[in-house]
């Protein structure tokens, strides 16, 4: 050809459809050949490859959501939700893919209760899939969730319920030795029980405090549901709010975890002091 010997090796056969389904044959396979072997496979995705994509397009929803509002890795909410219309296939798809959306997105996904919840932290709807996907954030995990209480190093925290306690605005009483503390939670703790484990920790008995969620005492803590895993901020009612060291890394106590059956199943306490009180009896 053209002054060139073509050999059977520069030969390449190429196959293609025909005829009145050409186009969506030619959409549907993938075809290659070597020598007399011709393969042909079907790369149109199944139902359930559709769904896994809807899925992580919903895991991104709810990233975007938690970074809009602000919050950190180690923050604890819950994301609910609400669907229109109600039999939309969306529904479906994230109750069957939701062990999925949690692990990816770090975050519980519920349905919204009735009635919704009346602080929330923030709020999105989004188009989906030919739906509204309506996603709102909550402070605290729901009941029975098992996501852990990660510290803000990434590190290992307890097995059990915890949250860091520290005084800025005065000094504890000598015996305590010093302003940082750390609880052990139980179920169920209301903030008057709170307050007084958190005079138990420093000494100060019968001394009335103030307690928030940040340094600057400017974010009263008004439920205890989500500070497990968090740090709270005491101060001496009438005296100036100082403020004073940011959130500290881990839990306020040497500890090991133990396990038993493949899981951690309880808290072992390695260093015992003044400044840990537990709560869980």
């Amino acid at each position: 050809m053209q002054g060139h010997t073509l050999v059977a090796e520069d030969l390449r056969i190429m196959y293609s459809f025909s005829g009145e389904k050409s186009k969506e044959l030619s959409e549907k396979y993938e075809a290659d050949s070597s020598g007399d072997i011709l393969v042909m496979l079907d790369t149109s995705p199944d139902q359930g490859m559709l769904d896994e994509g809807v899925a992580r397009e919903v895991v991104n929803r709810v990233q975007k959501l938690r970074k809009t509002t602000g919050l950190k890795v180690a923050d604890k909410v819950t994301m609910f939700y609400t669907i229109k219309p109600a039999e939309h296939s969306l529904n479906r798809i994230l109750t069957e893919f939701g062990d999925y959306i949690e692990t990816a997105s770090k975050t519980p996904l519920r349905p919204l209760p009735s009635p919704a919840p009346s602080n929330p932290m923030g709020a999105e709807q989004y188009e989906l899939k030919g739906a509204a996907l309506t996603l709102t954030v909550s402070r605290g995990f729901p009941a029975g969730f098992t996501g852990g209480s990660p510290s803000s190093s990434g590190g290992p925290v307890p097995a059990a319920p915890w949250c860091n306690v520290s005084l800025l605005n005065c000094a504890p009483a000598p015996h305590a030795g010093s302003s940082e503390g750390a609880l052990l939670l139980p179920a169920s703790l209301s903030l008057a029980a709170l307050t007084v484990a958190v005079q138990q920790v420093f000494g100060l008995y019968g001394v009335r405090l103030e307690l928030c969620r940040d340094t600057a005492g400017k974010v009263p803590i008004d439920t205890t549901s989500d500070l497990d895993g968090q740090t709270v901020y005491a101060f001496k009612t009438g005296a100036e709010k100082t403020g004073g060291v940011g959130e500290v890394e881990g839990f306020n106590c040497k500890f090991v975890n133990v396990m038993a059956g493949g899981e951690v199943t309880s808290l072992l306490l390695v260093e015992v002091r003044e400044g840990l009180v537990s709560l869980g009896g």
